[in-house]
């Protein structure tokens, strides 16, 4: 009963328009982009980017003006707006929406003491930002508007029946680094950690629409926090922890499991797909640093 496009002009500000097909109803949300309806046609959630003036105004500016998210009910109108969202999905049984907020852009420390007798060198020079530090999901329940904040996530993903949240965590020091999942039937949403590795990174939550199953890599990061070899997971959630099905060390001789992969489960849920790829130069100085210490 009802459709929705985005308009964007070669320059300006473009729109989302939402238009019942059963009436004369029409919804515009400026500067919105990528609609998405709820399974129910009841939601319409899309990306809400910066104005035109806003994003020419920092074209050159490396903290660049972040999109937003808008919410909107096709049976009141009614419209939520959140600021800075990198991305949103919506459960297929049109009850959660989940939207991860854009990381702070963080400024370097400057030095607190006097540098003398220091090494002004090593003082001056700004501290690595770490890369691997999540940002706030947070879980909406549509119904009620109730929202569960999650911190330091990277990834997430529902799976087809709705029946589970999962995603990735990566904190500030690594410690609760790991996949967790949440239970969607239960109430309070109660969250399980499948798998918990300090300095750990875990990548390409990929479900299994037949059988429910999670599949994921998981890996440790160096202290350049490069990762090492990957390992194949996999979570039954018949199963309270996950289990390793194919380990970092069983690629074939000179190959190895990469982190940056793709994971693809066939129809019938009985094969999951991914790669190796050839040892690089970095791969092997990586490997011989670990066997000289």
């Amino acid at each position: 009963n009802w459709v929705a496009y985005s308009a964007q002009p070669d320059r300006g500000d473009g729109e989302v328009k939402v238009h019942s097909l059963s009436s004369k109803r029409v919804y515009t949300i400026p500067r919105g982009a990528r609609p998405a309806f709820s399974k129910d046609a009841r939601w319409v959630v899309m990306s809400v980017k910066p104005t035109a003036v806003e994003i020419e105004k920092k074209e050159k500016d490396k903290d660049k003006p972040k999109s937003g998210m808008a919410l909107l009910n096709t049976g009141t109108g009614d419209t939520l707006h959140v600021q800075a969202v990198e991305s949103f999905f919506l459960s297929e049984d049109s009850h959660w929406l989940a939207f991860l907020k854009s990381k702070e852009e963080k400024k370097s420390d400057s030095p607190k003491q006097s540098d003398t007798g220091k090494d002004t060198a090593a003082q001056s020079k700004p501290k690595k930002k770490k890369e691997t530090v999540g940002s706030d999901l947070f879980l909406r329940n549509l119904q009620s508007g109730k929202e569960t904040r999650i911190p330091f996530v990277t990834s997430y993903a529902f799976d087809s029946t709705s029946h589970f949240l999962a995603y990735v965590v990566a904190d500030t020091i690594g410690g609760t680094n790991g996949v967790y999942v949440r239970d969607l039937r239960r109430e309070g949403q109660p969250e399980y950690p499948l798998l918990l590795r300090e300095n750990g990174t875990f990548t390409h939550l990929s479900w299994c629409n037949a059988n429910t199953k999670l599949g994921f890599l998981a890996a440790t990061l160096d202290d350049k926090e490069k990762p090492d070899p990957a390992a194949l997971w996999l979570w039954d959630p018949a199963d309270p922890k996950a289990i390793e099905v194919i380990a970092s060390d069983a690629a074939p001789n000179g190959w190895i499991m990469p982190s940056k992969n793709d994971l693809v489960w066939t129809k019938d849920g009985k094969r999951l797909f991914f790669g190796f790829r050839p040892l690089n130069d970095s791969d092997k100085k990586s490997e011989e640093k670990k066997d000289s210490t």
